[in-house]
């Protein structure tokens, strides 16, 4: 750093902090955080949201860059995620009671929406 930095910048780090890259598990648990924070979202409003490892992979493949890091997953869940799904809301494909599941096949997501039946109760 010494060679790239002026004395007078360096006089005012505090500390200098190595990041090494994230390992495949380390972003499977961003993954697994960020959708599981989508999936209280929804839960709200009764909709069940499953991601499959295939779709992990996907996410994985498209939002994480060893010099980035995980930064642009968030951004890759919004745009592959987030999105279509509110779309699927909004357009009345996806309702209350229904369970998305997610998976990737030739490098595309897939959204299986499994409606469910209302329960009956005879009292």
């Amino acid at each position: 750093m010494k060679k790239a930095f002026r004395p007078e910048f360096l006089n005012r780090l505090d500390e200098v902090i190595v990041f090494h890259k994230l390992t495949r598990k380390e972003v499977y648990q961003i993954i697994d955080l960020m959708i599981s924070r989508i999936s209280q979202q929804l839960e709200i409003q009764g909709i069940t949201v499953g991601l499959m490892e295939t779709a992990k992979e996907f996410l994985l493949k498209k939002g994480y860059d060893a010099t980035m890091g995980a930064r642009p997953m968030r951004r890759t869940i919004q745009a592959y995620i987030e999105d279509p799904v509110s779309e699927k809301i909004i357009s009345g494909e996806i309702k209350p009671g229904d369970i998305i599941e997610i998976t990737s096949e030739n490098d595309e997501l897939h959204f299986e929406i499994k409606k469910t039946e209302p329960t009956v109760l005879n009292i």
